[in-house]
């Protein structure tokens, strides 16, 4: 499925384990897999992580909307939004965005992660952006805009 989004220059993408990228089990994975990574050091990270749509509803060819509002998205894919598991009390903001045909539902945990999600064909795609405390207080504009900029 392709997407696209705009980084700063001084992002750079970094390597996605094997066990972690989907490769063993192309072209029948189950479980979700990592895309591709990218990172600054003085301002976060990013991944893009794609999920089979049967992972998260029996209906084939399913918007993303007849998965669930976006806290249910986000429980079912937490733990790649978040690093570990999922804990809704870290859920701070959700809304849900259309752009064109798609609808993007969005949220933000308090651990600064921020994530879009959209579902196409037998697909859904993740994309994450995080940070560190730190990286947070200098780059939260610079990664709310990486998100924004996220289109499939």
């Amino acid at each position: 499925m392709p997407y696209q989004f705009i980084l700063p220059p001084t992002w750079k993408q970094t390597r996605v384990a094997n066990i972690l990228s989907g490769n063993y089990c192309q072209p029948k994975c189950v479980e979700p897999w990592v895309e591709v990574k990218f990172e600054d050091e003085k301002q976060g990270k990013l991944q893009v992580v794609a999920s089979p749509l049967i992972r998260l509803t029996n209906k084939p060819n399913a918007s993303i909307e007849d998965i669930g509002n976006p806290e249910k998205l986000i429980a079912s894919l937490g733990p790649f939004v978040t690093g570990n598991t999922y804990d809704p009390d870290e859920l701070l903001e959700t809304k849900v965005e259309k752009r064109g045909d798609l609808t993007t539902p969005f949220a933000l945990t308090g651990s600064h992660n921020l994530a879009k999600a959209t579902a196409k064909g037998n697909t859904v795609v993740l994309f994450v952006v995080s940070a560190n405390d730190k990286q947070w207080q200098s780059s939260q504009k610079i990664l709310k805009a990486i998100l924004d900029s996220f289109q499939v």
